[in-house]
């Protein structure tokens, strides 16, 4: 049994929901503070409450077999008054100290679900005139009820965004995969570019085998670097007039550098594309050694 929960499944789900607010709440509370399931079984107590009934052994044990036997009718009457809806009071023994338990039903759509307690003191209460310590006593459960209420709506607001930012996630995850496959499917290299910094982002297999060079290192690569150093200038001055004039470039016999030295005669398209906030420029390369050489 969870430290903090028992009593029936209908209960835990419930105060599972709640169970982590309350807890907070009542853990401030430097009056005795309970929670009971529908069958009046404590489902968490707050310190003062787990010390002065010395240990966690109190939960999942109804709240009337903490008393002596001669007590637990009472304690028993308050809780079922409490669980039919109504509030109720009783004065019970812990140890050598006299208790006023005050409890307050939970509601639910209109159903009770469980059962809030607050214990102070018998003799803290001397001398005030009825009105007044009935006024103080369900101040604080009234109190919590209303915070816990309003950290429930803030709780499930939270989560609400947080399922919605999944599934755009998944929906990205998604889009990437499908996006990939395409750069896959390519007849030609593919290497996508960031147009503001030129680092390589994303590039297909075709790519990869083009230049001589695993994908996991061309990404973040500059684009320049797939050239030979002596043309890398070059190659940097094309990309940028590319980016600034924002038109697709195609013509021409380029060179890029394999790892093992050779240069590669090709044929360089580009596209510009936007991705968020972020332009990305498509280079295709097509690789013109085979025909050249036939030629």
């Amino acid at each position: 049994m969870d430290r903090h929960t028992g009593g029936n499944g209908k209960d835990n789900r419930y105060f599972g929901k709640r169970n982590y607010w309350l807890r907070q709440l009542l853990s401030e509370v430097s009056d005795l503070a309970f929670l009971c399931d529908t069958e009046a079984k404590l489902i968490f107590v707050n310190e003062p409450f787990r010390k002065i009934s010395s240990g966690h052994g109190c939960l999942g044990r109804p709240f009337a077999a903490l008393f002596p036997e001669k007590w637990r009718k009472q304690a028993r009457a308050a809780c079922a008054r409490a669980l039919s809806g109504a509030d109720a009071e009783c004065e019970l023994p812990m140890g050598l100290t006299s208790f006023i338990f005050r409890m307050k039903p939970i509601f639910e759509a209109n159903e009770v679900h469980g059962l809030l307690g607050v214990g102070h003191n018998a003799s803290s209460s001397c001398g005030l005139p009825a009105a007044e310590k009935h006024a103080c006593a369900f101040a604080l459960e009234e109190l919590i009820q209303t915070r816990t209420s309003e950290l429930i709506i803030t709780n499930e607001r939270l989560l609400r965004e947080m399922l919605e930012r999944e599934r755009a996630e998944k929906a990205f995850r998604e889009s990437e995969k499908k996006y990939g496959s395409m750069l896959e499917a390519a007849h030609d290299a593919i290497f996508v570019a960031d147009a503001a910094t030129g680092a390589i982002i994303h590039a297909n297999r075709k790519a990869s085998v083009l230049v001589g060079r695993p994908l996991e290192e061309l990404k973040g690569l500059h684009q320049s670097a797939l050239h030979s150093e002596e043309d890398a200038e070059h190659y940097k001055a094309m990309f940028r007039e590319r980016v600034r004039l924002g038109v697709p470039f195609t013509g021409g016999i380029q060179y890029v550098r394999h790892s093992d030295g050779r240069k590669i005669p090709v044929r360089i398209g580009t596209a510009l594309a936007t991705s968020g906030n972020r332009v990305i420029i498509h280079g295709i390369f097509r690789d013109l050694s085979k025909k050249l050489k036939g030629g």
